[in-house]
């Protein structure tokens, strides 16, 4: 029996627009798990080709409003 191969998959690379990364971290956050919104928003600044969120530059106020939200979800955070 021979064994399956996989491919790494990335969400941040299937993310090409501000509009994506929008939907991507509303739809996280409808069920605010801590740990899923860290990862939503690592996801997002990868996206970005971010080392940090903090520096990230959104165009789009609804995301930058969205990620502002999502970093209050999270324990012991501050937004940048």
């Amino acid at each position: 029996m021979s064994k399956e191969q996989f491919s790494k998959w990335d969400a941040a690379d299937t993310l090409e627009s501000e509009e994506d990364m929008l939907l991507y971290l509303n739809v996280a956050m409808e069920d605010p798990f801590a740990a899923l919104i860290e990862a939503v928003l690592g996801d997002i600044a990868r996206a970005k080709g971010a080392a940090c969120i903090a520096e990230v530059s959104f165009h789009d106020a609804r995301l930058r409003k969205a990620v502002e939200d999502a970093v209050r979800l999270i324990p012991d955070s501050t937004p940048a």
